[in-house]
């Protein structure tokens, strides 16, 4: 076998559908959304890729509280799930933490 490193940092925002919470049969929840990666292109145009995302364990409760729009980190890995009779990437999260502007400083004194 040959080496290899799969891991993914992705930054984007919350598609509108925003995130849906299952638990599994085992009792661990598992959450589900798509992200949403808007990029210019070299002819200034805007194009975007969605991408699925699963969260399971402890942070995907978590990841519940993320609302349509927000912007996220994602850290995971890349992989593969069966979808009826085909195969779809997605990634597999071990962390989304959202991404929150800091309050602008108070002005004066």
């Amino acid at each position: 076998m040959q080496a290899c490193i799969n891991k993914t940092i992705l930054l984007g925002a919350v598609a509108r559908a925003g995130v849906e919470v299952a638990f599994l049969t085992s009792g661990t929840a598992k959450a589900s959304f798509t992200l949403v990666l808007s990029e210019s292109g070299p002819d200034g145009r805007e194009f975007t890729t969605l991408v699925p995302v699963e969260v399971v364990g402890r942070r995907a409760e978590a990841t519940a509280e993320l609302g349509a729009g927000d912007l996220v980190v994602i850290e995971g890995k890349i992989g593969k799930r069966k979808r009826g009779e085909s195969w779809e990437v997605i990634v597999t999260a071990f962390d989304a933490q959202p991404l929150r502007m800091p309050a602008p400083a108070p002005v004066g004194g």
